[in-house]
């Protein structure tokens, strides 16, 4: 009885994180919806939506799982509560696993970067983002710098024993870009181009997320 008490409980963790997964993927597609439904053109003042291809300005971001330079990301560690004895072979028959979830870390950021679209470039900037690009595994893993990450964010617990994805934004990726849009005097070196008499911006405000999905 005590075994099945155990597993009973192991099974309930295992129902809160599939609700939980599920919030989620309805949380992405109510965003996705509000991309789809904004504006594809410049409006001044404006939530729009642009589709473009990324390019550079300065020196990219590292990204801190991968290693990989980008221009925003988002990684997420995870550590686990391990279970053993008798509890841990029913949650083996039951659920495929002796673990539940301890801690998530997640650490998103952005620079600043030019977002080529067919009606000029468009600078994208912001102190942070919503990225709804896929959450993939790290193949190969780089366990010194998943280390590194769980050390930064003070988890103490063994890269071997953790869970780690990454999602990025590359350079030459085509993206949609879904925030606020404004129009001001270019500054000359973030385009390229000295005539240009104003430059296009997006970025998110209080009521608007800067949110970046594939195009």
């Amino acid at each position: 009885m005590i075994f099945v008490v155990k597993g009973f409980a192991l099974i309930m963790v295992g129902v809160v994180g599939l609700v939980s997964a599920v919030n989620r993927s309805r949380t992405r597609a109510a965003l996705r919806a509000k991309i789809a439904a904004a504006p594809g053109e410049f409006e001044d003042n404006a939530v729009v939506t642009f589709i473009g291809t990324v390019k550079s300005i300065g020196e990219p971001l590292v990204a801190p799982l991968s290693g990989k330079p980008c221009v925003a990301y988002r990684a997420v560690a995870r550590t686990y509560v391990f279970r053993a004895g008798g509890a841990a072979l029913l949650a083996r028959s039951v659920i495929g696993s002796s673990r539940t979830l301890g801690q998530e870390v997640v650490d998103v950021e952005l620079t600043t970067f030019v977002l080529a679209t067919k009606s000029g470039d468009v600078i994208v900037e912001g102190e942070t983002c919503e990225l709804l690009l896929p959450m993939l595994p790290l193949i190969p893993r780089k366990l010194e710098l998943e280390q590194s990450f769980l050390d930064r964010a003070g988890l103490d617990t063994y890269a071997r024993d953790a869970g780690f994805n990454e999602c990025r934004v590359e350079v030459g990726a085509k993206i949609r870009v879904h925030g606020v849009s404004r129009s001001e005097l270019a500054t000359a070196g973030e385009t390229g181009f000295r005539e240009a008499p104003t430059q296009i911006r997006i970025s998110g405000d209080g009521a608007h997320l800067l949110t970046i999905d594939r195009a």
